[in-house]
């Protein structure tokens, strides 16, 4: 009983890892039979592994359960030598504008076939 997830998270792209991906995975994959409730499952994705168990209880609630390492993934330094009376000016953009916008049509579109108060 193994599961592969590949999650792609808007404005990221396909990501290493994604815990709640793989939970969410994990649970559908039960309800769709496709593995077995109250055991613990493999789920792999591109960056590694973790243990999963998905539980069906009326009186607790669902829940899943997770379990695997989160590795380091990068340090770094930066060393900064300015010119006398130099000030650092830090601008706020968006590099992903383009995206957001698209979303903010889709979000348009999907209220103007479904309305608002779906």
């Amino acid at each position: 009983h193994t599961l592969f997830v590949g999650t792609y998270e808007r404005g990221v792209g396909l990501t290493n890892a994604c815990g709640t991906a793989m939970s969410a995975s994990r649970f559908v994959a039960c309800l769709h039979e496709r593995t077995p409730f109250n055991q613990e499952v493999r789920v792999l994705n591109r960056g590694g592994m973790v243990r999963c168990r998905a539980e069906l209880n009326e009186h607790q609630g669902d829940r899943v359960w997770l379990a695997g390492n989160a590795p380091f993934e990068y340090t770094g330094k930066v060393k900064m030598k300015m010119p006398e009376g130099e000030k650092i000016r830090v601008e706020k953009s968006s590099p992903r504008q383009f995206e957001i916008d698209q979303y903010a049509k889709l979000k348009e579109f999907a209220i103007s076939k479904i309305g608002a108060g779906s």
